[in-house]
């Protein structure tokens, strides 16, 4: 039954997608302004995947190599297909951008910012559903033509490749767009293609890695269904695929719901079709939970994960940079004042994010140990295509507020004045709740793939006082600020090579690859694990993972807190650095235990 549900919700994600495609289309301007316009939005996404697909060809190649020689190369060709599979669904999302943008500031030339925003959203779900019907599909395929035993061996590999093209798409993007932003905003509208791509890149990220922990820990859920259930581990992986599918479904009716929820405020709307989404998606989960599972318990733990997140937006959002606390403030105080007591606000607010995450690890937990907190982080992740049409409206109509910004050129032209303001609303409200739900994806997935790590070793008590786990946990708390301050850092060398190569011609788009600036984080994310699993160990590196992870999720969460000095730089893609060093510790830890640690 669950075969027949998921292709039927991968035929409607196919069907939506065609339909707001060809709407967006429809809205595209026409003139020598918007094909001018047109033709910059375009040659700067170009010009991003220029200079990343031969990066990511060749580290996908060395992983791949590296997993192969180490683990197996069935492992290998699992870790490659990943890669493949991941990069080609975001090129291929990504171009939906150019014509969303197009159609998005058509609408906002013309007076019309209710169609302006309705692109813009239209645009972030396009991305949404290609990533999650296509990766959906591809782990139905893969128990429809493998044994369940190797399908499940197959799937952490896959999230190896799909995490590592995430992180070079999403840091590299986060840069690209931070670092051109700083570089062209003095004489042209502000770039926001990474952002979207950098978006796309960290959700699918999530959305593979939480499916991953949720298979990996099927036998978990085996173990701790109760003497009544007599699920095989087989159904217990397979129950994440229905999960998705009931997402996918709840987000199709969900994105038709963010239209209707606008009033006269345009920035609303947008978190009534995560809650539609939110809600179909728990009911139809709770068939699947009785009918395959055996208890409407796993639909609770879907549920506890979906309530977190939406939770977690709603409350973070009075901590965008337009609300009254920060306005006020900045009423009394110079900038640099300001920008310190945006921080601090932001460290405190990270208290919100601990007490509702806590509560659902709690909830999800008890109801069947390490695999009920794996679906709670697969149900947080289920409605990704809602979630990236929020990322598209916030990073759409930032730019759409931008270029109408730039052709306002004296007096008389309020209208325009009062449309960019708007559009600038809409985008940085979204952009809380936008950021807000792949922080929090992201810190979940990740922790419930040191769930797996756990599991795989062993280690289920594991004692901190321990030389080798305190080591660990130093060297991962601090490997945190490390990799947070280079990404910030290469977004200052990418802006000063920007500006250096722009003023050299007339080229609005620029020619710099952001790589020159996030490349070495990446390096930084396979180096660290391997680095601490051979030289002390699979339990220092336990410590290791569980101190980055943690001290990670608050970095991310306090920036996204802390007025828009922070929120717009690369600090958000540490999440994928984080996941991807996780998922490479698990996938290597054969070899670090039979290692067992040089130094101790």
């Amino acid at each position: 039954m669950y075969k027949i549900f998921t292709l039927i919700c991968i035929l409607v994600a196919a069907l939506v997608t065609a339909f707001f495609l060809s709407w967006i289309r429809s809205r595209r301007g026409t003139g020598e302004d918007a094909a001018r316009l047109y033709g910059i939005i375009k040659s700067r996404n170009t010009n991003f995947w220029s200079f990343h697909y031969v990066s990511v060809i060749a580290a996908t190649i060395i992983v791949s190599a590296a997993v192969g020689a180490g683990i197996g190369w069935s492992q290998a060709a699992a870790c490659l297909t990943g890669a493949v599979v991941s990069f080609a669904l975001l090129f291929t999302g990504s171009q939906a951008f150019v014509p969303g943008s197009s159609a998005s500031f058509n609408e906002a030339e013309n007076g019309d910012a209710r169609s302006s925003v309705k692109a813009s959203y239209r645009t972030g779900a396009v991305l949404g559903f290609i990533l999650s019907a296509i990766i959906t599909a591809c782990l139905l395929l893969a128990f429809v033509l493998m044994s369940a035993e190797t399908a499940i061996e197959m799937t952490g590999p896959f999230a190896l490749g799909t995490s590592l093209v995430a992180v070079l798409l999403h840091t590299g993007g986060d840069v690209y767009s931070s670092s051109y932003s700083l570089a062209v905003s003095a004489r042209d509208f502000t770039d926001r293609t990474g952002f979207f791509i950098g978006a796309g890149s960290d959700l699918i990220g999530s959305y593979v890695l939480a499916a991953a922990a949720t298979i990996m820990l099927a036998d978990v859920g085996v173990a701790t269904s109760g003497v009544t259930s007599t699920f095989t581990a087989g159904t217990a992986a397979r129950f994440v695929i229905a999960v998705y599918a009931a997402g996918i479904i709840g987000c199709a009716v969900g994105v038709f719901m963010q239209h209707a929820g606008l009033g006269s405020d345009l920035t609303k709307g947008a978190d009534i079709g995560c809650i539609a989404a939110g809600i179909i998606t728990i009911a139809v989960t709770a068939y699947f939970s009785i009918s395959m599972m055996e208890s409407i318990l796993y639909a609770f733990a879907v549920g506890t994960g979906i309530v977190a997140g939406i939770l977690l937006t709603e409350l973070n959002r009075f901590f965008a940079n337009d609300s009254r606390i920060y306005i006020n403030t900045g009423k009394n105080l110079g900038k640099h004042s300001v920008v310190v007591f945006n921080a601090g606000s932001g460290m405190i607010t990270t208290a919100i994010s601990a007490v509702i995450i806590l509560v659902s690890i709690i909830i999800a937990n008890s109801m069947s140990g390490f695999y009920g907190y794996a679906l709670c982080t697969a149900g947080l992740c289920s409605i990704l295509a809602t979630v990236s049409a929020i990322s598209g409206l916030s990073t759409l109509t930032a730019q759409t507020s931008d270029i109408i910004s730039t052709k306002i050129h004296g007096e008389g032209e309020e209208d325009k004045e009062k449309m960019s303001d708007a559009l600038a609303g809409v985008s940085v409200r979204n952009l809380n709740m936008s950021n807000t739900y792949r922080a929090a994806a992201a810190f979940m997935s990740a922790l419930a793939l040191f769930c797996v790590y756990a599991v795989s070793t062993d280690m289920e008590s594991i004692n901190i006082l321990s030389v080798r786990v305190f080591c660990g946990i130093i060297v991962g708390t601090c490997s945190a600020f490390v990799l947070t301050g280079m990404l910030i850092s290469s977004v200052n060398i990418t802006s000063r090579v920007a500006l250096r190569d722009m003023g050299r011609s007339d080229d609005e788009t620029g020619t710099t690859s952001s790589l020159r600036g996030s490349l070495f984080p990446a390096i930084i994310a396979v180096l660290l694990p391997t680095i601490v699993g051979l030289f002390f160990g699979p339990a220092s590196l336990a410590g290791f993972l569980a101190a980055i992870i943690v001290t990670g999720c608050f970095i991310v969460n306090a920036s996204n807190n802390s007025g828009r000095y922070l929120e717009n730089t690369a600090i958000q893609s540490l999440s994928s650095v984080i996941r991807l060093i996780t998922v490479f510790s698990i996938i290597f830890l054969p070899v670090f235990t039979s290692v067992g640690g040089f130094l101790f």
